[in-house]
């Protein structure tokens, strides 16, 4: 990390670059000083940053969207068997271990296997990600919530199901640990940004995914009232000087 940025906080002023992919936003802050070459630095930095987990984090969606797709020809899913299937889908949680639980809901909201226990009175058919799926049969990418399997602050993905006559069966699901998703991104903020940078995702209402460093204060918590926050939904990309969440400058 060169010398120039042990002094960047000394001022009270913001970098922040935005990158979208699909229902999320990235946020990198950084204190910068008025010398024009430290705050190309910093900008050119921060820029990178984002768009290698921008890159990233599209290549962990596209892989997620591949395995539901193949997941959605094997026999267990297709099949009625509800603890078959969940015996079937609880075996994939000891390979991918950045998901937290795998499952099927049926065509009216009502979880029909699961790979960790769900309670019966979950209603699933208000869920983001099962609307969405179901409404444009394609896979979909829903909100942060808290999974109803484990309490963990979770993001879930779906894909649609259907019989060998094109009718809607329900909705196959993957619930994404956002813990796991923090412990991804903590080594490379430290190493590649500023001492008093961090790192901010959002999904499209404002709630934080990720948000480096002290990812357990803040995750699973709407910011969609600040100033920052709004600007970068409004904006979607580019580079600008603004407060952080919490309205401070530094």
């Amino acid at each position: 990390m060169p010398r120039m940025f042990s002094s960047l906080r000394s001022r009270c002023m913001l970098v922040v670059t935005l990158t979208l992919i699909p229902a999320l936003a990235f946020v990198l802050l950084a204190a910068v000083q008025d010398r024009q070459q430290e705050r190309r630095v910093v900008e050119s930095q921060a820029s990178l940053l984002a768009e290698s987990i921008s890159v990233e984090e599209e290549q962990w969606i596209e892989g997620t969207r591949q395995l539901l797709g193949a997941l959605s020809h094997t026999p267990q899913v297709r099949e009625a068997d509800p603890l078959a299937c969940g015996a079937f889908l609880s075996s994939l949680l000891e390979d991918f271990d950045s998901y937290i639980n795998f499952g099927i809901v049926d065509p009216t909201g009502s979880v029909r296997c699961s790979a960790s226990p769900i309670p019966t009175t979950v209603d699933a058919g208000d869920r983001a990600t099962f609307q969405r799926a179901m409404e444009f049969g394609t896979f979909a990418i829903g909100e942060s919530n808290i999974s109803p399997a484990t309490g963990l602050r979770a993001v879930t993905f779906g894909h649609p199901l259907s019989d060998d006559q094109g009718q809607a069966q329900g909705v196959l699901f993957a619930t994404l640990d956002l813990a796991w998703l923090n412990r991804q991104h903590a080594q490379r903020v430290a190493l590649q940004l500023p001492d008093g940078a961090s790192l901010t995702e959002i999904d499209e209402n404002g709630v934080v995914l990720v948000h480096q460093p002290e990812w357990d204060a803040w995750v699973g918590k709407s910011a969609a009232g600040s100033m920052l926050v709004r600007t970068v939904l409004e904006q979607g990309r580019g580079v600008m000087e603004t407060t952080g969440l919490d309205g401070q400058a530094g």
